[in-house]
């Protein structure tokens, strides 16, 4: 990712002694192996993402700058919970719609009405966010039930 871009990264977490959801029609659950190296996690944390980067210019000798966030069981949201911010859920509207186009086992026609009630809300946002929901309401989809 390039200096002054913005990326999300949307992750679904599935907790120890749960099962990994298999609606039908979805790819087979596939592993890749363990990683090696010391993990830093704190009891009281559910996942922690660490982000590395180097300055823009740097050489491959120059130290990495890094950032972490933990995410806590007090702070899980479900992607479509109101009380998240508008960018997260903007964010998970518009995977939970691309979901739902491609027709994955993962997307759930029963949310495009709590999409489509989270896309309105932040038409004024800004000029992208505007043009997608004149695009999204001239698709005149509508929900399944």
């Amino acid at each position: 990712v390039g200096a002054g871009l913005r990326v999300t990264a949307l992750y679904e977490v599935v907790l120890v002694g749960q099962s990994i959801p298999a609606p039908d029609g979805a790819p087979e659950v596939t592993s890749g192996e363990p990683i090696a190296g010391d993990r830093v996690i704190e009891p009281s944390e559910l996942v922690r993402v660490r982000v590395r980067w180097k300055d823009r210019g740097a050489s491959a000798e120059d130290p990495a700058h890094e950032t972490w966030a933990a995410l806590t069981p007090e702070e899980l949201l479900t992607p479509l919970d109101p009380t998240a911010d508008a960018d997260f859920l903007w964010a998970s509207s518009m995977a939970a719609f691309a979901e739902i186009l491609k027709e994955n086992a993962f997307g759930d026609p029963a949310h495009l009405e709590r999409i489509a009630e989270i896309i309105d809300g932040q038409r004024a946002a800004d000029d992208d966010r505007g043009r997608f929901v004149t695009l999204f309401e001239s698709l005149s989809l509508s929900p399944t039930p």
